[in-house]
Parts: structure tokens; C-alpha cells; sequence
């Protein structure tokens, strides 16, 4: 306290004087008050503007994070049908070839036992020749002896 401000009176300070004193200091206390007031209200905008922007980016984030999530389970189900469709493709290969491993192998079969048909009919052939060869070459040696003779 400034004791020059306030002048003295008799039995003390003189009461215009206190008042006075009193009343800049309210007004001093008031302009403070004041920039302290609009101090708080700009860095109130401030912070208010920054938690808009924060909220924002938040539900872009959020956004971002749903589409994401989205994509995923899509490609989730994209993977499980291909996988499905490639499994029953499997099974459906496994089918056609097992079908055609048992039409070769019947083939097969049939093949081998035509040839060994045609083997045994070939062996009873050159038998028969070989026999009715024999019987000429006989015959020749007959008809040589024959001719010889006469």
C-alpha cells in the first residue's frame, strides 16, 4: 500500500482519500480481471478450435478404421469362397480322374487280352503252318522219290 496516495486526516486517513485509493485499485483489479478474462476466452477459442479439429481427425480415423475393417472381412470372405470353390474344383478333378484312371485301366485290360488272344492265335497259326509246311516239304520229298524212280 502506497501510503502517498492516501492522505492523512485527523484520527487517521481521510475517507475520499481512502476511497479513491480504494477505488483504483478496483479498477486496476477490474482491467487485469479483464485481460485475464479475454487471456482465458482466446486460449478457450483456441483450445475449443483444436478439440474440433482433434473430433475431426478422430472420426476420420474412425472412418478410415470402419473401411478398413471392411475391406478386411471382405477379403476374409473373398479368401474362404475361392478356397471353397478351389476344394470343390479339387474334388470334382479328383472324381474325373479316378473315372479316367479306371476307363485306361479297363482299356488296358481289354488291350492285354486282345493281344493275348491274338498271341495265342498267332502261336496256333505258326503251328499250324509250321505242321502243314512239314506235311509239303514231306510231300515234296515224296514226289522227288516219285520222279527220281521213274
Amino acid at each position: 500500500m502506497d501510503k502517498g496516495i492516501i492522505k492523512s486526516a485527523f484520527f487517521g486517513y481521510s475517507k475520499t482519500s481512502v476511497c479513491g485509493y480504494i477505488a483504483s485499485i478496483n479498477e486496476e483489479f477490474s482491467r487485469q480481471l479483464l485481460e485475464l478474462e479475454k487471456e482465458h476466452k482466446k486460449e478457450k477459442e483456441e483450445l475449443k478450435g483444436k478439440l474440433d479439429a482433434a473430433e475431426k481427425e478422430l472420426d476420420e480415423y474412425k472412418k478410415a478404421h470402419g473401411d478398413i475393417a471392411n475391406a478386411l472381412l471382405e477379403a476374409q470372405q473373398y479368401a474362404a469362397s475361392l478356397k471353397q470353390r478351389a476344394e470343390a474344383e479339387n474334388e470334382r478333378l479328383i472324381a474325373e480322374n479316378k473315372s479316367r484312371h479306371k476307363e485306361q485301366t479297363e482299356r488296358l485290360a481289354l488291350y492285354a487280352a486282345s493281344i493275348d488272344w491274338l498271341r495265342s492265335e498267332l502261336s496256333a497259326f505258326t503251328t499250324d503252318t509250321d505242321r502243314k509246311l512239314a506235311d509239303y516239304y514231306e510231300r515234296a520229298a515224296d514226289i522227288e522219290k516219285e520222279f527220281e524212280e521213274a
